[in-house]
C-alpha cells in the first residue's frame, strides 16, 4: 500500500441526461484520481451515461498517476460505448501533458460553456479510503502512460520497477 498520499484537489460533478460533467479544482492527485475513476466507472454502469467531460481549466497540477487514470477513464468509456473528453486544461495542466507526449493522444477540447454550468454543480466525488489506492492501481496507471507514450519510457523506469518490486511483494506474502 501507498504510506504518503497527500491530497489538495477537489473534483464537483453534474449528471445531465447522458452527460457526466466534472470539474477538476487545485491540485489532483493519485487519490483523487483514484477516486474519481471508481466513482466514474460506477455512474456510468448504473444510468447511461454516454459523454464525460472533465473541466481541467481550474486544476493546478496533476501528477502521474492522474495522467494514467485520465488514460483509463478514456478507454473505459470506449469500451462503455461512449466517450471522454478533457475541456479547456490550464497551462500547467497542458504542459505536464505535452511533457509526457500526451497532448496529442488524449482528446482534449476548448469549450467556453463549461463555466456556467458549473454554477448548477451540487456533488463532489467522494474521496475514497487511503487505504483502496493500491500499489496496482498507480503501476497499471504509469504502465498506460508508457504504453500511450513509449518516448517517457526512460522517465518512468525507475518508479515503474519499484512498483513492480513493491507489488510482487505483496503478492508473494499473501
Amino acid at each position: 500500500m501507498l504510506t504518503t498520499v497527500s491530497e489538495a484537489g477537489h473534483i464537483y460533478y453534474l449528471k445531465q441526461k447522458q452527460t457526466l460533467i466534472l470539474f477538476a479544482e487545485g491540485r489532483i492527485q493519485a487519490l483523487t484520481a483514484y477516486s474519481l475513476f471508481e466513482h466514474v466507472s460506477d455512474v456510468v454502469s448504473q444510468s447511461s451515461i454516454r459523454e464525460i467531460f472533465l473541466d481541467l481549466s481550474n486544476t493546478e497540477y496533476i501528477d502521474s498517476t492522474t495522467i494514467g487514470t485520465l488514460l483509463k477513464l478514456v478507454r473505459f468509456m470506449k469500451r462503455s460505448g461512449g466517450k471522454a473528453w478533457l475541456c479547456n486544461p490550464s497551462d500547467a495542466v497542458g504542459d505536464i501533458l505535452r511533457t509526457c507526449h500526451l497532448y496529442g493522444y488524449l482528446p482534449i477540447i476548448y469549450e467556453d460553456g463549461m463555466a456556467e454550468l458549473k454554477s448548477k454543480v451540487l456533488d463532489k466525488v467522494p474521496v475514497q479510503r487511503k487505504d483502496l489506492l493500491t500499489d496496482d492501481y498507480v503501476l497499471e496507471a504509469h504502465k498506460d502512460i508508457v504504453d500511450a507514450a513509449p518516448q517517457v519510457r526512460d522517465q518512468f523506469e525507475l518508479l515503474l520497477s519499484a512498483l513492480e518490486q513493491k507489488v510482487h511483494r505483496n503478492e508473494t506474502s499473501q
